[in-house]
Formats: structure tokens, sequence, C-alpha cells
């Protein structure tokens, strides 16, 4: 009987050595875990500074691209040499290009006839204008490209800048002809 009641206090006691070490443990993992939470919320924290500058830094060539076609606007002002309007616009619409190919900007342009289930929905808008048409096959498909659609590809991922503006075709309405309820003469 005392081997018995000496081995259940030594089984007693190892049971509250053990329950204490469970416990220290627990604590340490507690403690563990605390400083890591820290940790990740400080990452976070500098992860989005870090992306707010990388935003930041990132459109100083766009506006630097901004800056030159306004000096380009205002160099040919001062210039002597005179240029038709049409000529001027197309002048200043091909350094724009230039300056958007020199930014990686890229475009998609949809000819006419594409049908619109063919254009991919984060590509295009459809303009609030439309163009008639009595042919019902070319209902929904593209009349007239406003502006093509601008993209930068990023990491494998295509980031919209701007949309595709386009003028769709619209079936126009067939109005009857008016009969007439007299007979023709004999």
């Amino acid at each position: 009987m005392d081997a018995m009641l000496t081995q259940t206090t030594e089984l007693t006691r190892q049971l509250k050595l053990s329950e204490k070490a469970k416990t220290e443990a627990t604590i340490a993992l507690s403690q563990a875990t605390e400083s890591l939470d820290k940790q990740l919320v400080h990452k976070d924290a500098e992860l989005v500074k870090l992306s707010a500058l990388l935003d930041q830094k990132s459109s100083y060539p766009s506006l630097r691209s901004l800056i030159e076609v306004k000096k380009l606007c205002q160099d040919m002002l001062e210039t002597r040499k005179p240029l038709s309007h049409d000529e001027l616009i197309k002048f200043i619409a091909d350094d724009i290009d230039n300056k958007l190919s020199g930014l990686d900007v890229q475009s998609i342009e949809f000819a006419p006839g594409t049908p619109l289930e063919k254009i991919p929905g984060e590509q295009v808008e459809n303009s609030p204008r439309f163009e008639l048409t009595q042919d019902a096959t070319q209902v929904n498909q593209v009349a007239r490209l406003l502006r093509p659609c601008y993209f930068i590809e990023r990491d494998s991922k295509r980031i919209i800048i701007a949309k595709a503006s386009v003028v769709l075709y619209r079936l126009t309405p067939v109005t009857p002809t008016p009969t007439s309820s007299n007979p023709p003469p004999a």
C-alpha cells in the first residue's frame, strides 16, 4: 500500500510538473506569436509606404511627358512656321503617341465590323453615339473607333489605363410604307 501511495505521489508530482511545463510553453508561444503579429503589422505598414512611394515615383515619367507635350505646344505657338489646324493636331497627337510608347503604354484598336461580344468587357466602353444600319447582321458591331484601348503589361498582367471607345451599329427601325385604301383607276 505504501508503494502505491509513493507511486501516486510521484505521478501527481510529475503531472504538476508537466502542467507547469505546458503553461510555460503556452506563455512562451503566446509571447512569440504576439511578437510575430507586431512584426507582421510593421511589415504591412512598410509595404503600404513602399507601394505609395512606388506609385508616386512611377508617375514622374508620365508627368515629365505631359510637361514635354505642353512645352511642345508652347514652342509651336512661338514658331514662325505656319501649320494648318489639322497638321498641328496630328503633330501633337503623334508626339503624345511617342511619349506613351516611351512609357511602355500599348494600345489595341478594334476595327470596324468587330462584333462587340468578341471584345473583352474591361477593354471597351460604348459611346452614346451610334450608326444606323438596315443590315441586322451589323447590329452591335463596331462602326467607328473613337479611342483605342490603352494598357500597360506588368508581371504578365494587363492593366487597363483607358478603355476603347467605340460607336456601334444600331438597327434602323423599319417604317411601314403607306398603303392606299382606294383601288387604282381602271
